[in-house]
């Protein structure tokens, strides 16, 4: 029962996995769509991608490629696991998908703000 258990819980976790990636992406884009339309009024405030957003090829396999990697890499790991192990990623990935959802209705809110500006 418990190794049924076990592998549901890591099914479910994969699917959080592949949610996490999507929404990574899109914040991506989003990010893109706000600093090319109207840079002058936001900027990126994360550290490491201040330096490299504007260089679309590098920005692009850093943020898709080396988050896949780490994706990727965290549910191979997790394969081998114990119960305490998956609850905790399963904790971690709950709180980081709340963190880029959160991302995504601010550029959502920013790229509302794009549209008034350039309306008005």
């Amino acid at each position: 029962m418990e190794i049924i258990n076990r592998y549901k819980g890591i099914s479910y976790i994969k699917r959080k996995f592949i949610f996490l990636f999507i929404l990574n992406i899109i914040d991506l884009f989003f990010t893109w769509i706000v600093l090319f339309t109207n840079g002058e009024y936001f900027s990126e405030v994360n550290l490491v991608m201040s330096k490299i957003i504007y260089n679309i090829p590098q920005a692009f396999v850093i943020k898709i490629g080396g988050v896949g990697l780490v994706i990727f890499y965290w549910y191979y790991r997790l394969r081998g696991s114990n119960e305490k192990e998956i609850l905790l990623s399963n904790k971690v990935l709950n709180f980081l998908i709340v963190a880029f959802c959160i991302i995504t209705f601010v550029h959502l809110f920013n790229l509302g703000l794009c549209f008034y500006i350039n309306r008005s």
